[in-house]
Parts: structure tokens; sequence; C-alpha cells
């Protein structure tokens, strides 16, 4: 028997169809992002840690900077730049 369920993908009508094991390690992160004046706290769920956060001042040229290594939410991010960019990279 082959698994199937819906892709929303366009291909094939949006249904994948598979005929192996599928394995899921962990969940998609899920962050936010809010004010607590004058800082910010990023908080996610999801992910497998260790985790690392990176910031990057502009998406045209993106230069991402990494800031607390190992980090756990939630995390108080200081705002030093009219604008920011966050992401994490877990495992």
């Amino acid at each position: 028997m082959h698994p199937s369920t819906t892709s929303w993908a366009p291909a094939l009508g949006g249904a994948t169809t598979f005929g192996d094991t599928i394995a899921v390690y962990s969940k998609p992160i899920r962050l936010t992002l809010s004010r607590n004046e004058p800082d910010h706290i990023l908080n996610w769920t999801g992910g497998q840690p260790p985790f690392r956060i990176q910031r990057a001042t502009d998406l045209s040229t993106p230069n991402w900077i990494n800031l607390p290594i190992d980090s756990a939410p939630p995390v108080t991010l200081p705002r030093e730049h009219p604008s920011a960019f966050y992401r994490i990279i877990g495992q």
C-alpha cells in the first residue's frame, strides 16, 4: 500500500503518494518577535537544538551575523539597528 496525502502542490492535482517510511525528526520552527522596550523578545517552538540565532540588517545583500550560540527560547535581543531581520537555525 502506498500512503497518499494532500501536498497542495499543483502537480498531480495536489496529491503526494509515496512508498517508503518517512521519519520526521522535529517540527518546523515557529517564532514570534515582540517589543519589550527597549529590547525585543524572540520566542519559538519546534526545531531541534542546539539553536543559533542570526541577524542581518539588509536582506538585499544579507550578511548574517551569529548572535548567542546554543540559545534556548525566549531570548532578549537589544535594539541596535533601526531594521533587523532574524533567523533561527536548529540542528
